[in-house]
């Protein structure tokens, strides 16, 4: 609050014409600078936006009763009780100052204010906020005087929002001639409204926008000896979009959690509203001081909290939309839980281990049988005592044969013997020792061989 004639500083948002008898009263819309929300506010357009429904509109309705005498009209408002823009308004207070100034200081003529009889443009300076990527109209309308004769120029011109970079030309008419090449950020995308800019109109439009074309506009209009320009302010925002609704934290009951709107992009400011779209459609008591806010907290949740929400992100140039459905239910049995989740846990431990028991056991009975299938073995000698009996016995045998006379082996035949058995190896057969061949003692004598009388021995070993 503040007292009679103390001095306050405000941010000047906008300016209202209102024709009192005749006169123009003007009203300035603007906002202290102490207001907590001094930065969401910094043009008309804002008002519009961040103060209730039908604020202005109201505030027209004020002042169209304001003072008016029983039985008087009501009061009236130049450009239509259209509240022109920030722009628009410090011009006035600038010129209004400067008039009031000379009068004090009398240097004024007298003539009033706006004195201009000759070309004039019609357009009043004006804030455009446009999205990006659509067209923007920067109006320039101009009037010609009586002894405006010379050639025709029209110029547009952009200040950079960058205050680094000079004014550069963006459009020229001249010698009914158009050039548009000037500016290569803005090649191909700036063109003049009308077929005929002679007739009075030199608005443009400026497509495809895009964040580097923000910046401040002016129109020059020439023709000798009239000169007049005015400027257009234009911002260009990102529309908010791809805008997400969740519930950060656990919907139990009991429990805090937070439900949250968060757009993908979007130019600040952002105005956030949640609204309640089943049941009752009532936003729960404890949270209606953060309905325009983008996190909601909830404390100690309830079962009446659940149902269908949803939240609008606004901003000067456009809007977005997201919903979420949220389910408060009983606290889940967690004992239970952390129960299943070891013995899940036991179990896969267990079929892993037999699984690498498996493998294991598989590997060493391949590995086994490598080994033994290129195992070189020897076999093991055959016991001493029946080799020995063995040859005796066939010595013995050899014996009684040599004690034959040759005369007394024919039609001899040797007795066979089979192989010692063995019980811890097996011997390869041997060929049988054949006899040798018979021969007669005639075919003796012939070959040279003297018969020899051998002697021969009974079973018993004596001699015959």
């Amino acid at each position: 609050m503040c007292t009679r004639g103390e001095i306050i500083k405000v941010k000047v948002l906008g300016i209202l014409a209102m024709i009192d008898e005749g006169e123009t009263n003007w009203k300035v819309i603007a906002i202290n600078m102490d207001d907590p929300d001094v930065a969401n506010y910094n043009d008309i357009s804002d008002v519009k936006i961040f103060l209730k429904p039908g604020g202005l509109e109201a505030t027209v309705g004020w002042f169209r009763r304001y003072k008016v005498p029983d039985g008087k009209p009501e009061n009236e408002f130049g450009f239509n009780a259209e509240f022109k823009d920030k722009n628009f308004a410090i011009d006035i207070i600038k010129g209004t100052h400067g008039y009031w100034k000379a009068s004090v200081t009398k240097k004024t003529d007298g003539k009033g204010i706006n004195v201009t009889r000759g070309l004039s443009i019609t357009t009043p300076e004006q804030s455009i906020d446009k999205a990006k990527g659509e067209t923007a109209y920067l109006p320039c309308k101009f009037t010609l005087g009586p002894d405006d004769h010379g050639p025709l120029d029209i110029e547009w011109l952009i200040s950079p929002s960058d205050n680094q970079k000079v004014d550069q030309v963006i459009i020229l008419y001249s010698g009914d001639k158009i050039y548009d090449n000037y500016y290569p950020d803005l090649k191909g995308r700036v063109h003049f409204t009308s077929n005929d800019v002679t007739s009075g109109d030199a608005s443009i439009n400026v497509t495809n926008l895009q964040l580097s074309d923000i910046g401040t506009y002016q129109c020059k209009v020439k023709k000798a000896p009239g000169v007049a320009n005015k400027k257009v302010l234009l911002t260009v925002l990102v529309k908010p979009s791809g805008t997400r609704c969740f519930v950060d934290g656990s919907e139990e009951i009991g429990n805090d959690f937070k439900l949250k709107c968060e757009p993908k992009e979007g130019s600040l400011p952002l105005r956030y509203e949640w609204q309640k779209l089943s049941d009752t459609q009532r936003m729960p008591t404890p949270w209606l001081a953060e309905m325009t806010s983008p996190v909601i907290s909830v404390k100690n949740a309830s079962s009446e909290y659940s149902g269908t929400y949803s939240c609008t992100v606004q901003n000067r140039v456009g809007s977005d939309q997201c919903m979420l459905r949220l389910d408060v239910v009983p606290p889940s049995n967690r004992a239970g839980t952390i129960a299943g989740a070891i013995i899940g846990t036991l179990l896969a431990l267990v079929f892993i281990g037999a699984i690498l028991f498996c493998c294991h056991r598989k590997r060493r009975e391949e590995k086994y049988e490598k080994e033994v299938h290129h195992d070189i073995r020897e076999d093991v000698p055959p016991p001493k005592s029946r080799t020995s009996t063995a040859r005796s016995y066939i010595g013995s045998n050899h014996s009684s044969l040599g004690s034959m006379s040759p005369s007394n082996m024919e039609g001899y035949s040797k007795t066979q013997y089979n192989q010692v058995p063995s019980e811890d190896f097996e011997r390869a057969p041997q060929s049988p020792t054949l006899a040798p061949a018979k021969v007669a003692a005639p075919n003796l004598s012939r070959m040279g061989a003297v018969p020899v009388m051998i002697p021969a021995q009974s079973k018993d070993g004596s001699i015959v």
